[in-house]
């Protein structure tokens, strides 16, 4: 791989990827043959890349000492195995209950907004605009589904931002009405808050929560991708969505989805 970074072909950073993937590997793994690999459940994109790269290497230059046919078969059990990728940043569950944990203290509009964006998986500043309409009392009630409930976003989309419900457990939404008062005076912008900027350091910010809701909806807990994004305020791939009467049509699905996935403990790990 050296030369292929003099020859330009490969990148230092990407050389010290594959590189560092490598030992990551070979430290907590012995593999003698290609039935090894049938063992190990599971092995992060960035080794499997460098394993990948390492198998084409030595296949390349036809090592006498190193059974080929071993190798190709090493190689193809390495992509079966494969980890799907992960969107983003996903924030870790332990930093967010930490976090969670300190802000119950004052139990002041922070609280209720980091779990907000827990519960919702929604964009901060439409969250952020939902809560302070709460306080300014133009927001008074939600559509209830029984255990689940669903404030409407659409006011807050922009462009292609589009806002549909903000869906979470029906008893936090009426915790959030009866604290309204704790809305009134919230600051006006996501950035102005310095709790969220220090959360984001410790990759447990509202884009890293964002992304946990996510990937641990849809490959943790087998989610309905679809009405996931719709769940999530994301642009559904096939272009739905595009005005109110198809926004409320889908919020039963998405509502039975949530459901499903509180049922399989989404959020477990705030108990």
């Amino acid at each position: 791989m050296e030369r292929q970074v003099k020859d330009g072909k490969l990148s230092e950073q990407r050389f010290r990827d594959y590189w560092n993937g490598l030992n990551r590997f070979f430290k907590n793994h012995k593999v003698n043959e290609a039935i090894d690999f049938l063992s190990i459940d599971h092995i992060p994109d960035g080794q499997v890349k460098g394993l990948k790269k390492f198998f084409k290497f030595l296949m390349d230059f036809k090592y006498k000492e190193i059974d080929m046919q071993e190798i190709m078969a090493m190689n193809r059990q390495v992509k079966v195995k494969s980890s799907p990728k992960m969107q983003g940043k996903p924030a870790d569950e332990k930093t967010m209950k930490r976090i969670l944990k300190n802000l119950e203290n004052e139990k002041d509009y922070k609280y209720y907004l980091y779990l907000a964006l827990i519960y919702t998986g929604g964009r901060a500043s439409q969250i952020l605009s939902l809560l302070r309409d709460i306080g300014a009392g133009k927001v008074k009630e939600y559509e209830d589904f029984g255990d689940v409930a669903a404030f409407d976003l659409t006011r807050y989309g922009k462009g292609k931002k589009k806002g549909f419900f903000a869906i979470t457990p029906k008893a936090f939404a009426d915790e959030v009405l009866k604290n309204r008062d704790l809305f009134r005076d919230m600051p006006d912008r996501i950035s102005n808050m310095r709790f969220l900027r220090n959360a984001a350091k410790k990759n447990a910010g509202a884009s890293n929560i964002r992304d946990w809701f996510f990937n641990k909806a849809l490959y943790q807990l087998k989610g309905n991708r679809t009405l996931i994004n719709f769940i999530q305020s994301r642009s559904d791939e096939k272009g739905a969505w595009q005005n109110y009467v198809s926004i409320k049509e889908s919020l039963n699905g998405a509502v039975d989805e949530y459901r499903k996935l509180m049922g399989n403990g989404m959020f477990a790990f705030l108990d």
